[in-house]
């Protein structure tokens, strides 16, 4: 494997305002398109990977009602032991005079989607397990995220409903916005649940019948997309004056995982190859972006990939035709590795493949 270096490491500047953001958005198509769509669904996968698929014992419910109710049948299912957890999807009527006016053009002024995570363990360790819980989630965040530092954690005031909690804020341009809160919830939901649906809410210890403990995380599709784009955006400073803007997105989140560039003199021929090669990585699971036909320079096409945040441009030259190799470039650092194309597959996945943290 042949490493080239092509791009001058850029100078990184401060993040400008959400209008430059929301500018860039439009500009890519990202804005109710194709874009903002696939990065929303995004978010949902890896939500649902790490609460519901990596979490034990944990039962997807995605209906209106209160995911609570589905505690008692759960219960019987798992013979009345814990832990467990129910993990819950829906829509419901933004509030949006509770929600930022900046934030507002990627609301659209529809639903919001809820994501809630209800977790039941013994009381005796619900102190450990709410901050491991913490520790998960701020973690998930973090992971996603292109500039960790810009989250922090604070605490809730504890009253009759909230034994504890903690927040999980972003800093935005115009200031902190909570986007998770995890709370300590005890076992009043479930004492009141028992006495209104009258089915068992205890499990069993020994020979003892006892409330568990509730701890509950609640965000929104809605303010991880916002989050996720503007912590993406960054201006970097090429050549003189010139300025150039990147979505440094995540490469799971990324709505396109490659984008196919194509450069030299003999279109036919590199018009099948990169036909071939968009083809060969959808079959592995891999959203592509082939522009087709286009006469815009290599780096017009390479600056327009990073507009979009494509973690990796495969460039199909010439060369292509009598080598059987390309060219991959990573968005990141700009690096430009030779590849046959029989090994773009293994390679896209590897370095798109989302490591939750120990």
């Amino acid at each position: 494997m042949n490493v080239v270096c092509c791009d001058l490491v850029p100078t990184m500047t401060q993040v400008p305002s959400w209008d430059k953001v929301l500018k860039l958005l439009k500009k890519t198509q990202y804005l109710y398109g194709p874009g903002l769509s696939q990065l929303r669904e995004n978010v949902r996968k890896m939500w649902l990977d790490r609460m519901v698929t990596k979490a034990e014992s944990s039962f997807l419910i995605d209906v209106p009602a209160d995911p609570l109710e589905y505690y008692p049948q759960l219960l019987a299912l798992r013979n009345e032991h814990i832990p467990f957890s129910i993990a819950h999807v829906c829509s419901r009527t933004a509030d949006l005079s509770s929600q930022s006016e900046h934030l507002k053009p990627l609301w659209n002024f529809g639903p919001e989607t809820c994501f809630t995570f209800l977790h039941f363990c013994p009381q005796a360790s619900v102190n450990t397990t709410y901050d491991q819980l913490v520790n998960v989630r701020f973690s998930w965040w973090k992971q996603l995220s292109y500039n960790s530092s810009d989250f922090t954690l604070s605490n809730m005031e504890e009253n009759s409903a909230v034994l504890s909690g903690r927040r999980i804020q972003y800093k935005f341009p115009w200031g902190l916005e909570t986007v998770e809160t995890i709370c300590n919830l005890g076992d009043e939901h479930l004492k009141k649940l028992q006495q209104k649906t009258k089915s068992n809410c205890q499990y069993s210890q020994g020979k003892k019948c006892i409330y568990p403990s509730q701890i509950q995380c609640d965000m929104t599709l809605e303010m991880a997309t916002a989050l996720f784009l503007k912590d993406a955006y960054v201006e970097k400073s090429v050549k003189g004056n010139e300025v150039k803007q990147v979505l440094h997105l995540s490469p799971v989140l990324a709505p396109f995982k490659v984008a196919v560039c194509r450069q030299g003199e003999r279109h036919e021929e590199i018009s099948e190859v990169t036909t071939y090669i968009a083809s060969m990585l959808r079959k592995h699971g891999h959203q592509i972006l082939d522009t087709c036909h286009t006469k815009n320079h290599l780096n017009m096409q390479l600056n327009r990939f990073d507009e979009m945040g494509v973690p990796f441009t495969v460039i199909v030259s010439d060369s292509t035709i009598e080598t059987g190799t390309v060219q991959i470039r990573n968005r990141d650092t700009g690096i430009q590795e030779t590849l046959a194309i029989g090994d773009l597959p293994l390679y896209v996945t590897k370095h798109v493949t989302y490591q939750a943290a120990s």
